[in-house]
């Protein structure tokens, strides 16, 4: 439970850090956070909180940069 509210509050962090320009960065914890971020081979993003963001931001101006 502490991981998912980890994961969640730095989520928002770099969400609300990024709402005033035209990109997103949102940093995926590779190995660490299954199934609420899920990361394959550096390419793949995936799992629930990662769902959520690209859901937030599908039809916007933002662009979401995974890291």
């Amino acid at each position: 439970m502490k991981g998912l509210l980890r994961v969640l509050a730095f989520s928002c962090m770099a969400v609300s850090a990024a709402t005033a320009a035209e990109e997103v960065n949102y940093y995926v914890i590779a190995d660490q956070a299954r199934p609420f971020q899920i990361e394959q081979q550096g390419q793949q993003h995936a799992g629930i909180v990662t769902d959520i963001v690209n859901a937030i931001f599908a039809n916007s101006d933002y662009k979401v940069n995974f890291h």
